[in-house]
């Protein structure tokens, strides 16, 4: 399937009713679409890889891993947050209707809602349910749930999201 095509069918599923070919109120270039969604999900991943770096610290076995392992596992763990972060942002699109939504205040805080629900229930089943990972006493947490890991997605996806508008010329 050719990249116009899948671009298309994203027009398609996000048009207003009655506004068959209005999918992005700034602008119709499906060119500025594609360029908004390679710098979210690129920005996305180096936001991510240096938010995991560091904080992958307050985490067991971390701290001792060889880097060896330690980076692959950061590079594995950031393209799965990148992917959550251009997820999120395509909620976000459905339930406006409109695929590269505005940045106004109302848009921006259903986007933290919803990067915040979707990082703690993803935390609270890595840590609680599979045991992916657990904590070190250092760690700040609520409910159980580390606040560096519940801030992360929302944060970052934040800062992909400013940044993406810029370097795909949205205003």
């Amino acid at each position: 399937m050719e990249a116009n095509s899948i671009t298309g069918i994203f027009f398609h599923l996000f048009s207003r009713a009655g506004e068959p070919e209005m999918l992005i109120h700034m602008s119709s270039s499906k060119n500025m679409a594609g360029l908004f969604f390679l710098s979210l999900a690129t920005s996305a991943f180096f936001l991510n890889f240096a938010w995991e770096s560091f904080h992958g610290l307050l985490f067991q076995n971390h701290p001792v891993m060889p880097a060896s392992r330690y980076v692959p596992m950061m590079v594995e763990m950031s393209l799965y947050d990148a992917s959550g972060i251009v997820a999120f942002y395509l909620v976000v699109s459905a339930c406006l209707r409109i695929l590269l939504w505005p940045t106004i205040p109302a848009n921006v805080m259903i986007y933290l809602a919803v990067a915040l629900l979707g990082a703690a229930a993803i935390e609270f089943v890595a840590v609680h349910v599979l045991h992916e990972w657990a904590y070190l006493p250092s760690m700040p947490a609520v409910f159980g749930i580390g606040v560096l890991p519940l801030v992360q997605l929302p944060l970052t996806g934040l800062a992909s999201i400013v940044l993406a508008r810029r370097f795909s010329s949205l205003p």
